[in-house]
């Protein structure tokens, strides 16, 4: 959806507006690699969704499979996210070579946790019939990204806009969570 889609972007609008060039293209910079990731978890949405929507499986099943498949994209997310810091100088190195953007793709990789994580639970939520709660989520999320970002960007510039990043994923992560564990409470 739009909302989705426009979440990582406001950060990178408010950072081009209150900051200098220079800020937006070392956070840029880093930001490639990271949203590079949002492609693989557009593909585990993609495969994962018909799982949920076959009318074959159970409730029970379904939640199951929901259940398992969260856990190994949490693990997934979270080796990836580890080969991102761990590696992070030498990618940055390899391509942009903007010593700066170092430390914003090290805190950028730790958003894949959670994009890899909700990218599970959100088709979940979908074929239980939960699109308005996940609506309602998508805009409250979209909303305080622009207040966060005009703050922490403010005060902090390019590390700021990767910790709103970082803040804003895990926050979209915790919400769904919290649905998808109240449903079989």
């Amino acid at each position: 959806s739009f909302l989705a889609l426009s979440i990582p972007r406001i950060i990178v609008i408010i950072l081009g507006n209150l900051s200098s060039q220079l800020s937006l293209g070392i956070f840029s910079a880093a930001s490639r690699f990271a949203n590079g990731v949002g492609l693989f978890s557009g593909a585990l949405y993609n495969t994962f969704y018909p799982a949920m929507t076959n009318p074959e499986n159970s409730d029970e099943m379904r939640y199951a499979l929901a259940r398992k498949f969260t856990l190994y994209a949490f693990i997934a997310g979270l080796m990836v996210s580890l080969a991102i810091y761990f590696l992070a100088e030498m990618l940055i190195d390899l391509t942009f070579r903007i010593p700066e953007a170092v430390t914003v793709l090290k805190l950028l990789g730790f958003s894949v946790i959670p994009i890899l994580t909700y990218s599970v639970i959100q088709p979940y939520l979908i074929s239980a019939h939960y699109e308005k709660y996940i609506l309602r989520t998508y805009i409250l999320v979209w909303l305080i990204n622009i207040f966060l970002g005009l703050f922490i960007i403010h005060h902090h510039g390019y590390i700021g806009a990767a910790i709103g990043n970082i803040m804003i994923e895990y926050f979209i992560l915790i919400i769904l969570f919290y649905k998808f564990i109240k449903i079989r409470l």
